[in-house]
């Protein structure tokens, strides 16, 4: 069974352009028994001491357990009971700040390596050249065009993601004039755990703005 989140982004009025970095963590189960993601299913057992390390998707996140080398005791009331290793072992050494459990990874940029997964309802240029002006600039009227078809002058959805090294000024996303009711959405293909969305808007924000996140199993 294959968990998927998605982040719809809905705008209710016009919006120009946007720059967005999700970043997150992957999802983690509390009891540390069990780890699943898209591309790995793993069941953790404890007849050895076993140290697994298993990434989320082929990305750059990464989960360490470790388990005691001890079987579980079984009281008389028939639950489970777990006993802590007698001598304890840091994971300093493996990896820093992590006590007994797993350690959670470093936070990381979603967007990175998911162009693909991104959708939105309106994009500037797509059926046609079309001209806009920068609103709000009342002392000199910025005027552009933009066309899917040239590189300098396309602001297509894959533009929101900022690659290494690449100055995030140059490329935007950006909705035709005139239109409501705009969205966008990135499919993650699994579970994350969300730290923060940072949004940067080229021009000004919408008057009305809805993020949502679903979860489908």
């Amino acid at each position: 069974m294959v968990n998927k989140t998605k982040i719809i982004i809905v705008l209710i009025t016009t919006i120009h352009a946007l720059l967005i970095k999700v970043y997150a963590q992957p999802a983690s189960d509390s009891n540390r028994t069990s780890l699943t993601s898209t591309a790995h299913s793993i069941t953790l057992t404890n007849t050895e001491s076993t140290l697994i390390t298993t990434k989320l998707s082929s990305r750059n996140f990464a989960y360490t357990t470790l388990l005691s080398g001890r079987r579980h005791s079984r009281p008389l009331n028939g639950s489970i009971r777990r006993r802590r290793p007698t001598t304890r072992r840091p994971l300093s050494m493996l990896q820093p700040d992590c006590d007994y459990g797993g350690c959670y990874p470093e936070t990381g940029d979603l967007l990175i390596g998911r162009e693909k997964n991104l959708y939105s309802n309106s994009t500037c240029g797509l059926k046609q050249p079309e001209r806009y002006c920068i609103i709000g600039n009342t002392k000199n009227v910025s005027c552009n065009v933009c066309d899917i078809k040239v590189t300098n002058k396309s602001h297509t959805i894959e533009n929101i993601v900022t690659k290494y090294g690449q100055d995030p000024r140059l490329t935007w996303w950006q909705a035709e004039n005139d239109v409501e009711q705009v969205y966008i959405q990135l499919n993650l293909e699994a579970e994350f755990v969300f730290t923060h969305l940072i949004m940067k808007f080229r021009t000004f924000r919408p008057k009305g703005m809805i993020i949502e996140k679903s979860s489908d199993y």
